[in-house]
Parts: structure tokens; sequence; C-alpha cells
């Protein structure tokens, strides 16, 4: 068999504070087929509603929140925006899933300052329940309703009181198959999140996987993963990818797609690391614009890393 390509999403939540909480990590979904996948995404909170706020300098718990809303369109909150591009030869879209995540605790929250001391505080009873729906416009269409599934909800569980984040996801297979045109602008709106000031700053976005067929020289295994856990210097979470087949010898090509939702880049404090069983030794993942010791550094985070590697076993930190 010759090399095969693993995809792999998953959902991170980083934080300075408290034990491993949250949803383990599950395998969502595993496809074999010839073709490929895209990842598409953004953030539906930011300084400004409309502009880019790229400050690397500050940490988003001294930045007032508000929502993105690029639309122009009254009837949505929050709105933004991604281009998703498949290839033309393209002949069927196997998977398509939506992930949306954010810190939601209250719908605005104030910062003051006692001394040295910061003291966040909002009304969680205005928080609205409905997490699991939002907007979502296709290239060239108008706004369709999508009530997804709640993968985590930290308002009952109260796991992180602090920060209170939950995720969603929604199976969209149908619409992508059904729709004239699949190339194009991508808009995500109605997305919940706390706007101004948290304990660990407002963050939340969506991203958008797609799976699809067309022809090429060797065929892919796809795993597709469904969690959300929290990870930092103290609490690290192992992954074990298994009971796939590859070719015995040589380099096996493996793409990880990974998604967080917190990760500022002042707080050096995660990293993805991949096993070598040879050594026992763990490889860290980095590039550029992401240094190995911390990987993870944008909310919701849209991460195609590609490896040549025998290893299976990816840890984060």
């Amino acid at each position: 068999m010759k090399s095969i390509l693993i995809f792999i999403t998953i959902i991170f939540f980083g934080q300075q504070s408290f034990s491993q909480e949250g949803v383990p990590i599950s395998i969502n979904k595993q496809f074999y087929l010839y073709g490929n996948t895209a990842v598409i995404g953004n953030n539906i909170v930011s300084k400004h509603e409309t502009e880019p706020f790229n400050d690397r300098k500050v940490i988003n718990d001294e930045v007032k929140m508000k929502y993105v809303d690029i639309d122009m369109d009254e009837t949505t909150f929050s709105s933004s925006q991604a281009t998703l591009i498949i290839p033309e030869n393209s002949s069927k879209i196997v998977y398509a899933v939506l992930y949306w995540s954010a810190i939601y605790k209250y719908d605005k929250g104030v910062l003051r300052r006692q001394g040295e001391k910061k003291i966040y505080k909002g009304n969680e009873s205005n928080r609205d329940t409905n997490i699991n729906k939002i907007k979502l416009k296709l290239p060239n269409s108008s706004y369709k309703t999508i009530t997804g599934k709640i993968i985590y909800d930290d308002f009952t569980i109260k796991a992180f009181p602090n920060n209170t984040p939950y995720a969603c996801y929604a199976d969209i297979t149908n619409l992508l198959n059904e729709t004239k045109q699949v190339n194009g602008e991508y808009t995500l709106a109605n997305i919940r999140a706390t706007q101004g000031f948290i304990s660990g700053g407002c963050s939340g976005g969506w991203l958008l996987y797609v799976v699809y067929e067309a022809p090429s020289d060797h065929p892919i295994y796809v795993t597709t993963y469904n969690g959300f856990i929290q990870v930092n210097k103290k609490n690290t979470s192992t992954i074990v990818f298994k009971d796939f087949k590859t070719q015995e010898e040589g380099f096996v090509k493996t793409n990880l797609t990974l998604a967080t939702l917190e990760g500022d880049h002042r707080l050096k404090t995660d990293q993805c690391l991949v096993l070598n069983p040879k050594d026992s030794i763990y490889v860290a993942l980095g590039n550029l614009l992401r240094r190995d010791k911390n990987f993870l550094i944008v909310r919701l985070l849209l991460m195609k890393m590609n490896l040549k590697t025998e290893n299976h076993i990816v840890k984060t930190l």
C-alpha cells in the first residue's frame, strides 16, 4: 500500500489554571477515499468590528472585545467570512462539518481595578442558551439557520467558572452537495460570545472542515475527532492514532488540523508534540510563525502541519 494522508480536527482550550476538564477527545468520523480535505474559518470577536487586530504584545484579557460584524445586515449581531476553494475536478463532498466555539459567561463584561487586582464582572442571567443555533450563508446565497449539536457547555458544568466556554458542531454535508456553488465566501453569523472583558479574555470563532473526492494517485485515510479539553504546561493530553493501514516501509505523510479556542502569543505554555517510538522522544511541532514552545497561539487557530513520520502518538500541552 502506498502512503496515506491522515487528517485530524481537534478543539483545544488553553488557559492558565484549573485541572484537566472538558470532554475527552474521541473519533467522530472516518473515511478512506481518493481525494483531499480543506479547512477555513475566522474569529467572531476582536478589538474592532471590521478591522483586523494583530498586536502580539498584549493578551486579550487587556483588550475590550466586540463582535466582528462584516455583513452590513441588521438581522445579525455578529458575522465573519472565509473563502473556500477546492479543486474543480472534485466529484463529491463526502463530509462537511461546521465547528464554533467561544467564551460565553455573560453577554458583556466589565473590568474594574483595585490597586494591582483585576475584578471582572458581568450579568450571567442575560446569557442566551441557544448557543447551538447560528446562521450560515453559502456563496451567492442567503442566510440559513443551522442548529448544531453541543459538544461542551460549561454554563451547567462549571468546570471553568471564570470563563464558561462552549463548543458546538453541525454536519452540513447535504447543504454543500445541494448548492450550485461550493467555492466562494462563507459567512457565519450570530455566534454568541462574551464581549468586553472577562477573566482569561474574550475569544471565539468558527471553522468549516470539508472532505471531498477527487482524482489522486494515492488514497487517504481521514479521521475527525470531537472533544473539548484544556491544555497547558500542567495539563497535557495524549492522543493515540491506531487501527489504520500504512505502507510497511518508508515515510507516511501526515496532516494534522488543529483548532484552539485560546492561545495568547505572549503566554508561551502550549505545544503539540509527536512521539518517535524508536527512542521514546517527543518531537515538538513548529514553523516560522508558530514556535515549538508556543504552537497554539491564536484564537480558533486553523493549522495544517505536514509531517513525514512513522509516528502515531500526538501529545498536546
